[in-house]
């Protein structure tokens, strides 16, 4: 068997490359969908606050993966075209291509992640929709950056560039909400568990169990959160075939 040398500054620029070209082709996809399935705008103080629509464009993807079986071949080649070297580069990295199922190509790239004691299947396209969303948030060389993260993330928790690359990425906290106590300030309850303002985690937490939580027509602000934060537990993923986990 013939090991080569994993060149980690040549995948992050194939990836990231990959993901420009990826991000243009997208669009008219996206737009298709839309009206089909109108896009819900979020509006706070006159602003557009919409998140990235990450979920949108993993339905995008997985149309595009399943095209054959829909009869819809044709219609998602172009995609399909670009979103080959996505998926190549993506995979080409050791701990992706050891468990990639069916090549590097548009298949069944499914695989198994777990982080601690909770894990899901995940597919390729999800991977990729998840660092377009990554993107998103950044400026600069954003698709270089976002490249940059899934190293650091399959990488051991001690690897002090992957610790650099990631900042506060990889730091786990666990999160509490309760109703009905108004906090406009952070309070430090005991070493590692502090009350927080539902503001300061509300990116962080699904509006369907704030609207389970909170009486109904209460509104979100009504919610608060009680969060223990653990600085030092690092969680890194782990990746497995889908029928070895």
């Amino acid at each position: 068997m013939i090991h080569r040398e994993f060149d980690v500054d040549d995948w992050v620029d194939r990836l990231a490359a990959a993901l420009l070209a990826l991000s243009k082709a997208r669009e008219p996809y996206l737009e298709a969908y839309w009206r089909h399935n109108p896009r819900t705008h979020k509006i706070v103080d006159r602003k557009d606050v919409t998140p990235f629509p990450l979920d949108d464009l993993r339905m995008v993807y997985e149309r595009a993966r399943h095209s054959r079986r829909f009869g819809e071949e044709e219609r998602y080649a172009p995609l399909r075209k670009v979103m080959d070297p996505a998926r190549h580069a993506l995979l080409s990295h050791p701990t992706l291509e050891r468990v990639a199922v069916m090549g590097r190509l548009i298949g069944d790239n499914d695989f198994w992640m777990r982080v601690l004691n909770s894990g899901s299947s995940i597919s390729a396209g999800h991977l990729i929709a998840g660092l377009m969303t990554r993107a998103a948030e950044l400026s600069g060389d954003r698709f270089r950056t976002a490249a940059c993260e899934p190293n650091a993330f399959l990488s051991p928790v001690g690897d002090e560039e992957a610790a650099r690359v990631l900042g506060h990425l990889d730091e786990g906290c666990d999160v509490m909400l309760f109703y009905g106590l108004n906090v406009t300030e952070r309070i430090e309850v005991r070493e590692g568990m502090t009350i927080l303002a539902y503001g300061e985690v509300r990116w962080f937490v699904d509006n369907e169990y704030v609207e389970e939580l909170a009486p109904h027509g209460a509104g979100l602000p009504a919610a608060q959160a009680l969060s223990k934060y653990l600085p030092e537990n690092h969680r890194r993923p782990t990746i497995n075939h889908s029928n070895k986990h």
